[in-house]
């Protein structure tokens, strides 16, 4: 009986190491295909993250590209801005430079027309002095014509 005994338990012991590795089979198997499916679901999932990052980064595109058309109409309308604000000053430059040009070549007729005034009276004022001066010149001939015209009739007295 005790040997019968042992056989029942060495065969029992038998059967659950059996039925032990057959479950474990099956949970290896399960588990396997567990395995298999969490990895196609994460193959799945990340292909999935890449289409959407890939939309992602389109629409970030198409996005900036909007940004730079409207940011390059802005800079190309202050850049059309700043050239008509230039060509204003130019243009404002020239007038008010015009400007003190006129002022400045009426100043300098003025200047001249008083400089050939000054002139004329100067060369008046030395005509006059010329006149004046041969006046006295024919004055002082007619003195020694005189002078000279008494002691010739002198001498012509004391001579005869």
């Amino acid at each position: 009986w005790a040997e019968f005994t042992e056989e029942v338990l060495e065969f029992k012991r038998k059967m659950r190491k059996a039925i032990g590795r057959m479950q474990n089979r099956t949970m290896a198997t399960r588990f396997e295909h567990w395995y298999e499916m969490t990895q196609e679901a994460l193959e799945v999932k990340r292909a999935g993250d890449e289409a959407e990052e890939r939309r992602q980064l389109l629409l970030n595109r198409i996005a900036g590209k909007i940004m730079n058309r409207t940011m390059s109409g802005a800079f190309d309308r202050w850049a059309e801005f700043t050239e008509e604000v230039l060509e204003f000053k130019r243009k404002m430059r020239k007038a008010i430079g015009r400007m003190q040009n006129r002022t400045m070549a009426t100043r300098f007729e003025h200047w001249y027309e008083m400089t050939q005034e000054a002139l004329e009276v100067k060369r008046a004022g030395d005509e006059a002095e010329e006149r004046r001066q041969l006046l006295l010149n024919r004055i002082a001939g007619k003195i020694m014509n005189r002078t000279m015209s008494g002691a010739f009739d002198r001498w012509a007295e004391f001579t005869e």
